[in-house]
């Protein structure tokens, strides 16, 4: 059944500029006249592609530009301040009573978690659930045997998560991922049902997740997103393989630069005696560690040793995997301010440095414990003296590759 809206507005073009007025008005920019053109515009989109036959289309029209009306007055309670502003409304400009009465309810009911009593009203009250609304009171089931759905679901980070679905005569279900309310914010939900070689957008929605100690989902807002701008957030995700691939591609650029940090370290290796000095002393000023009796003393390096890039990335916290790791006493770290050295016993892989950064010298300590070849930064810590008298800590240093510069077996250990 084809509307004519243009003829319905004009109808009641009155109580619709009243409406206009009162939301060019409002200061809430999310909540605000184009927000309730955008409502107006999804419920013609609905109220076209539906059978229409048992729908007020005039209480639809007329909600749908009064809804957040109350908004100009309060925010919390607007739902119930917007239904009795424009029952006002109506009855002024002769109105019939029961016509009021049902766009009261419509107003009144359209917050998600409120129920209308009929399907007209529903329609209004819930325009993001209007389609399945209508549908249930026509009587309207299509068979959608032998499509196919796909849904997406966009968290508040941006990332685009692919959600599960099956069909069963004319009822689509979609399955959310735990990933899905893993991060709070807003969130959007696209549902997209493929017969052939035709795709149709079904469902969209926007809504905002809140996680708490016990992972609640709090329910959506009533805000609907603008159709075109939410599936191009769809669309972007098609380009987050290719940008994968970059990262990788990045990821071996990294590699092949640190190269250069590895001829850098063969010319350390020379001087490890003096190493193992200062990271005994490093060692002893972490809190609960007693290594004062022991004296670490390097007794041949073989010729042949050569530095080995153990790993390589951007790291300051966490866990990483090193393989290889357990067998090297002395290793090389790079970090964003320079390189220093590290000695892995017991362990513990303990390692510090003095380093210079225009007119400001920066020590920085690091302790990574090993355990196979996984390796945890627990302890890092760095400590800023600026030449202008000003000093303070942070812990904000940034491990670039571990480098491998002399294995445990060219060592002796004595006590």
């Amino acid at each position: 059944m084809r509307t004519n809206f243009e003829e319905v507005e004009i109808k009641h073009k009155k109580i619709i500029d009243i409406a206009k007025a009162y939301m060019s008005s409002i200061e809430d920019y999310e909540h605000n006249l184009e927000h309730s053109l955008d409502v107006v515009c999804f419920c013609k989109e609905l109220l076209t592609k539906l059978d229409t036959k048992n729908i007020d289309i005039d209480c639809v029209l007329i909600c749908c530009y009064w809804h957040d009306v109350g908004r100009t007055k309060c925010q919390e309670g607007h739902e119930l301040l917007s239904a009795q502003m424009l029952k006002a409304e109506l009855i002024n400009n002769g109105y019939d009573k029961s016509f009021a009465d049902k766009c009261f309810e419509c107003v009144e009911t359209h917050n998600y978690s409120m129920t209308a009593k009929t399907a007209d009203t529903a329609l209004a009250a819930s325009y993001v659930e209007a389609a399945k609304a209508i549908r249930e009171v026509t009587g309207a089931a299509d068979d959608l045997t032998g499509t196919t759905v796909s849904g997406y679901f966009i968290r508040a980070d941006d990332a685009t998560i692919s959600l599960s679905g099956s069909v069963s005569g004319n009822v689509v279900s979609v399955t959310l991922d735990s990933a899905c309310y893993s991060v709070a914010g807003r969130c959007y939900i696209i549902v997209k049902l493929t017969k052939g070689d035709d795709t149709t957008t079904i469902f969209w929605a926007e809504g905002s997740v809140s996680v708490s100690q016990t992972d609640t989902i709090v329910a959506a807002e009533e805000k609907v997103v603008n159709l075109e701008e939410l599936l191009a957030r769809v669309d972007a995700a098609a380009a987050q393989a290719e940008e994968a691939a970059a990262n990788a591609s990045a990821a071996q650029a990294s590699i092949e630069a640190s190269k250069e940090t590895v001829d850098a370290a063969a010319a350390v290796v020379t001087g490890a005696q003096e190493a193992a000095d200062r990271a005994n002393a490093a060692a002893a000023a972490v809190e609960g560690m007693d290594v004062s009796a022991l004296t670490a003393q390097i007794s041949a390096v073989q010729a042949a040793t050569t530095p080995t890039v153990l790993w390589s990335g951007d790291w300051s916290s966490g866990s990483k995997t090193v393989e290889g790791i357990g067998d090297w006493f002395l290793v090389g770290i790079q970090t964003g301010l320079g390189f220093i050295l590290g000695i892995n016993s017991g362990g513990t892989i303990r390692a510090s440095g003095f380093l210079g950064n225009a007119g400001n010298h920066i020590s920085v300590n690091l302790s990574m414990a090993v355990s196979g070849s996984t390796v945890t930064l627990s302890i890092n810590s760095r400590y800023t003296h600026s030449a202008s008298g000003n000093h303070g800590a942070d812990n904000t240093t940034t491990v670039k590759s571990i480098i491998g510069l002399l294995k445990a077996g060219n060592l002796t250990i004595q006590e």
